[in-house]
């Protein structure tokens, strides 16, 4: 990236004071230009970022603003030197330019055998559905949300091993799920009879979870909202809370914090559960943490992680009050021996236990260092990503797979 933006940028960086010095025909007027410039770039620069941010990047894409900047600055600079009469340099000027347009794109490392079936940019980052072989995904920003067989067995390992939320509870009645992704929690809740809410931040999830991963959204209440300010806000109460809103690469950390978890353990009803699926690795400062954060709050939890990578799912169940025999528990509420065989061989094999040293710190809303933390964790699923999938997928696909 130093090497690709240094040039431009430092080019870009020498245009204010050039154009002090050609506004400028006496030193007198110095001062003036060079105020009136800036003024004109202040408000240039707060325009841009707004309009970036709220309009082209969600509607636009990426790709198109980079190109589209690079051809407005071309012929902008062609037009300037074309007024100058400097044929010459504008000829240059055009030869280079287009030389730079027609060099081919460097020819990719692997095949993918990977497929695209849907891609659209949103506020929260480009949607994309992938399918390879028997699998599917949701990526935002490259970053899974949901992975999913397209086999006999579609839940995936931790939608599956969520359950063990309603397993545990004592006849639950209402569920909030935070974060829709695929939307497989959900309508797993909903198949065992507990009437669920959902608290998703974007819009086109639904669409999306709908379209590709066989979701019902006529059989939930769907809120559009933060999670923590829907839960602030809210007069509802709840057996069980799923916060699923912990797979993209920049957490929201306000997700994260002991008041947030207070705000929704205020909304949990005696006895009920705080299920939370988040990516890390056990033991890392970032999970010890987040055991300590929550020990805070809740006297009784169950941690499983299915692997020691630094990109792993790792799910807390939190309660005043969870079962002595959670093997008993979960054998009572399940619908067959299969059911209960399964759920007793994740406790055995599954079953983590998080010692809180002097790394793990109480995570608050003046203190969450996870982006930090998270740094290695982000580098290597983006290399699995690579791997897995194949180059093509982080590179620009049809125009017309757009929404």
């Amino acid at each position: 990236a130093a090497l690709l933006f240094t040039l431009p940028l430092l080019l870009l960086a020498m245009m204010t004071p050039a154009a002090i010095r050609i506004q400028s025909t006496i030193v007198q007027q110095v001062g003036a230009t060079a105020g009136r410039l800036y003024a004109v770039s202040t408000v240039g620069s707060l325009v841009g970022a707004l309009v970036v941010g709220f309009v082209l990047i969600p509607f636009i894409g990426v790709s198109r603003i980079m190109t589209g900047s690079g051809v407005v600055l071309i012929v902008t600079a062609l037009l300037w030197v074309l007024s100058l009469r400097h044929m010459r340099a504008a000829l240059v000027m055009a030869v280079v330019s287009i030389t730079f347009f027609l060099i081919p794109d460097a020819p990719l490392s692997a095949a993918s055998d990977a497929t695209l079936l849907y891609k659209t940019p949103s506020f929260y980052g480009e949607i994309r559905v992938v399918e390879k072989g028997s699998q599917r995904l949701l990526l935002v920003d490259g970053v899974s949300q949901t992975i999913v067989s397209t086999g006999p067995s579609p839940l995936s390992f931790y939608t599956k091993t969520m359950r063990i939320a309603e397993l545990l509870s004592r006849d639950p009645e209402r569920a909030l799920v935070v974060g829709l992704g695929g939307g497989l929690i959900p309508m797993d809740l909903h198949a065992a009879g507990v009437a669920t809410d959902i608290v998703e931040i974007e819009p086109k999830m639904v669409m999306v979870a709908e379209e590709y991963f066989n979701f019902q959204p006529a059989l939930f209440d769907i809120i559009f909202e933060d999670g923590r300010y829907f839960i602030q806000h809210t007069d509802r109460t709840y057996d069980i809370i799923v916060l699923d809103a912990y797979g993209a690469e920049q957490l929201p950390e306000h997700l994260l914090t002991r008041e947030s978890f207070q705000a929704f353990k205020d909304r949990l009803n005696p006895g009920g559960i705080l299920a939370l699926n988040i990516i890390g690795a056990v033991p890392s400062p970032f999970i010890k943490s987040m055991q300590r954060t929550l020990d805070e709050l809740f006297p009784d939890s169950l941690v499983l992680a299915n692997s020691d990578t630094n990109w792993t799912n790792v799910l807390f169940f939190m309660s005043d009050e969870l079962p002595d025999d959670m093997n008993a528990a979960i054998a009572s509420r399940c619908d067959s021996d299969e059911c209960a065989r399964h759920y007793w061989n994740i406790l055995k094999n599954e079953q983590v236990r998080i010692d809180v040293d002097a790394t793990a710190l109480v995570l608050t809303d003046e203190h969450t260092p996870v982006y930090y933390w998270r740094a290695a964790a982000s580098r290597d699923f983006r290399q699995w990503v690579w791997e897995y999938l194949g180059p093509k997928v982080n590179r620009s696909w049809p125009d017309s797979l757009n929404e």
